[in-house]
């Protein structure tokens, strides 16, 4: 009897304890009730820096995502990220995106592109643009691709499914280099192209100084780099005709809101040597 009586008096203190140790200022921990979301997400094009009507070219300035992308989920709740939904991976297979997100009643959520593991302490999109820096080697569509920013938010999710609408968050330039054409002589002439020998690439962003880049080459003389934006960016480079002679081409004080591409078309001036 003395046993039983000592064992449920020590269950009567614990029981004490844990009581005391709960008080109406404690935040309760934001629990899910085991629900999974249903992720989409589209994300917007790049716009026209000019303006200019891009209806008719619209398709080389959208953006998809394709199969393997991959995307970080965050859930915020009372100012604070949930630490069970912290840069949740979701991979699109195409069709859909793979991986669980779950429910949280009242939380906000936010995602980004592309997936960095390292991004654990950001809390709001704000943060993750102010640590995320475009690659220097972008000459890979990966490379590229991973140098160009998006992010989404949702307030609250609808019938519990997140609807990420990303936005580009850096900008875009695309630098057009000339392409010579040639055609043959002959009964049966055809044209050839002859594109630029040996293009280097350089951007000056204020602060950082001369940065050597490899764009992303697109072919036809085309090609695109992804850099900060807000910033003045001064681009320049050089590269060989057909003829062996140097051609170097110079932009200074090019600055793009984020979102925006600007298209640079680098032209050859022929000039007369001839007296007049």
């Amino acid at each position: 009897m003395k046993t039983n009586l000592f064992q449920l008096s020590l269950l009567f203190l614990l029981c004490i304890s844990v009581l005391c140790g709960c008080t109406d200022n404690d935040e309760p921990v934001p629990a899910t009730d085991g629900s999974t979301l249903t992720v989409h997400a589209t994300a917007d094009g790049f716009a026209s820096a000019d303006g200019a009507d891009t209806r008719a070219s619209e398709d080389g300035y959208t953006t998809k995502f394709i199969n393997g992308d991959k995307i970080g989920v965050f859930a915020v709740k009372n100012g604070q990220v949930i630490e069970d939904c912290k840069n949740v991976p979701l991979t699109y297979n195409g069709t859909n995106w793979e991986g669980t997100a779950y429910y949280y009643t009242g939380a906000e959520y936010f995602a980004y592109y592309p997936y960095d593991e390292s991004m654990k302490d950001e809390t709001s999109v704000d943060e993750i643009v102010k640590v995320f820096k475009p690659q220097d080697d972008q000459s890979t569509y990966a490379s590229y691709t991973k140098s160009d920013l998006m992010t989404a938010d949702v307030v609250f999710p609808s019938d519990k499914t997140l609807n990420f609408k990303f936005e580009h968050k850096m900008s875009l330039i695309e630098i057009s280099l000339p392409v010579q054409k040639y055609t043959t002589g002959g009964e049966s002439p055809y044209e050839y192209s002859s594109p630029v020998i040996g293009a280097t690439f350089s951007i000056a962003s204020d602060g950082n100084g001369q940065q050597s880049i490899t764009p992303y080459n697109m072919g036809g003389g085309v090609y695109r780099c992804i850099v900060p934006a807000g910033v003045s960016h001064t681009v320049g480079g050089e590269f060989q005709t057909g003829g062996g002679k140097t051609i170097e081409y110079n932009k200074p004080k090019l600055s793009l809101s984020a979102g925006n591409y600007k298209r640079l078309n680098v032209c050859l001036l022929y000039t007369s040597d001839a007296a007049d």
